[in-house]
């Protein structure tokens, strides 16, 4: 028996529950405790699953694996202690998780429709108005050159809206930032997230099934496992 499945059965969590916690799929929780790779969708997944898997119980795997990954064996993973004043109940953990993307998809939101605002058709520019006679004999010094030269709104956020039509795995980085840290995230099927920034950079484990809509333009799939947006 795997470390993983020891503790789980310790804390007398099913795999139902984990799963729901953690959103990932009982199968794939069944085989990380069993070691079976050919289970999981890749090594990329499996490395994400095994992290999550043992963060969520408490354990740690290794900062690094090689990239050739051949098996899970969880004999390496070392627990990590914890103060029992940090432990909370799998349902608390799951408000506290529900309550931060609630959180965070109402921010999104927020800057996402502020972006759409700013990127509408503006109307004429004022400055290009003659301006009234003005009774002086001498000419308007400079006043209009210099309202003209200053640029209208330069390096305006743009709003990138990504959604999964099956789990996948994205690494974002938006104006330069990992998004998400060095490992990325996964999405559910029909989940959604959103970006704001002048300079966004996504990379999908499966672009077939990550679509993306910039600037409130329609869905459409990543044509490539990277790609990148400017503002």
């Amino acid at each position: 028996m795997t470390p993983l499945a020891e503790e789980r059965r310790r804390r007398g969590l099913s795999l139902e529950q984990i799963s729901a916690a953690t959103r990932i799929r009982v199968a794939h929780l069944a085989a990380l405790e069993e070691g079976d790779l050919g289970a999981l969708p890749g090594p990329v997944y499996a490395r994400g699953y095994a992290r999550t898997y043992a963060a969520y119980l408490g354990v740690e795997v290794p900062a690094e694996e090689p990239a050739s990954i051949t098996s899970l064996s969880i004999d390496r993973v070392v627990p990590r202690r914890i103060p029992r004043l940090v432990m909370t109940g799998p349902l608390l953990g799951g408000l506290v998780l529900a309550l931060l993307s609630g959180l965070f998809l109402l921010y999104a939101w927020r800057e996402i429709d502020s972006a759409r605002q700013d990127f509408l058709p503006a109307a004429a520019p004022r400055t290009a108005l003659a301006a009234p006679p003005i009774a002086s004999p001498m000419p308007l010094p400079s006043i209009l050159p210099s309202a003209a030269a200053t640029p209208a709104a330069s390096t305006r956020p743009m709003a990138v809206l990504v959604r999964a039509t099956d789990q996948v795995w994205i690494y974002v980085e938006v104006d330069g930032n990992p998004y998400y840290g060095a490992d990325g995230t996964f999405l559910g099927p029909g989940e959604e997230a959103g970006f704001v920034g002048t300079s966004i950079k996504i990379r999908s484990g499966r672009p077939a099934a990550t679509l993306v809509s910039t600037d409130g333009r329609d869905f459409a799939a990543m044509s490539a496992t990277s790609k990148e947006w400017h503002a």
